[in-house]
């Protein structure tokens, strides 16, 4: 599924088209005729909503999930539109077009905006980055700019001497495992005490198995 703002249209011969006037409407000359500016929103504001639209839609697109929730919990202070007109203005300064963009570029930018703007968030934003890659991605490779800096094999190693119940098996959750699908998992491995408490329940390290996410010590 996809989501997609959109813009009021003023289609020819409508009802909205013949009281156009009593609204102080404008819109483009072309299709789709989108209102460009009326009595309540001027031509500028409507700019910033579109560029609003754009990161919006970004995020939410291209599974940014977990950054948008901490956004919201943690620095928007219940005021979403002042952070998202935040950012979409850093991409705009940074000539950063979102359309056509990849998770990545993305996700780098996002970076430099918390870096730039709420740098006692850093940390705990690249934890955010790097779950939501997480739970997208079936590849173990990472971005380098979102690695943590736990080795993987080291973890997946202890894990493994932890929990073995036997030469092949490992006891997780409840759940007895394969050893040899623990060895070839991906790992999640937290950096920040923000983020442990608040999606890990307190945990530092996540294993997939079998399309589920399980919490370990």
């Amino acid at each position: 599924h996809y989501f997609q703002m959109g813009f009021l249209k003023v289609l020819p011969g409508t009802d909205i088209d013949t009281k156009k006037h009593e609204y102080g409407i404008e819109h483009e000359s072309n299709p789709p005729y989108t209102i460009t500016k009326n009595t309540w929103l001027s031509q500028e504001d409507m700019q910033l909503l579109h560029r609003i639209e754009r990161v919006v839609d970004s995020l939410y697109n291209h599974n940014f999930k977990t950054t948008s929730l901490m956004l919201y919990n943690f620095i928007s202070k219940d005021n979403l539109f002042d952070i998202y007109t935040s950012i979409a203005s850093f991409f705009q300064e940074h000539d950063f077009a979102l359309y056509a963009k990849g998770w990545e570029s993305i996700a780098r930018m996002l970076l430099e905006f918390f870096k730039q703007h709420y740098p006692e968030y850093t940390k705990f934003a690249v934890d955010c980055l790097r779950w939501d890659w997480y739970v997208k991605s079936n590849n173990k490779w990472i971005p380098p700019f979102i690695r943590s800096k736990g080795n993987p094999n080291t973890v997946k190693e202890m894990i493994i001497q932890q929990n073995r119940v036997s030469q092949r098996e490992l006891s997780l959750n409840n759940k007895i495992i394969p050893i040899h699908q623990i060895q070839r998992s991906q790992v999640f491995i937290a950096e920040s005490k923000d983020f442990m408490q608040w999606r890990m329940d307190n945990h530092r390290y996540a294993i997939k198995h079998n399309g589920q996410i399980l919490l370990i010590d």
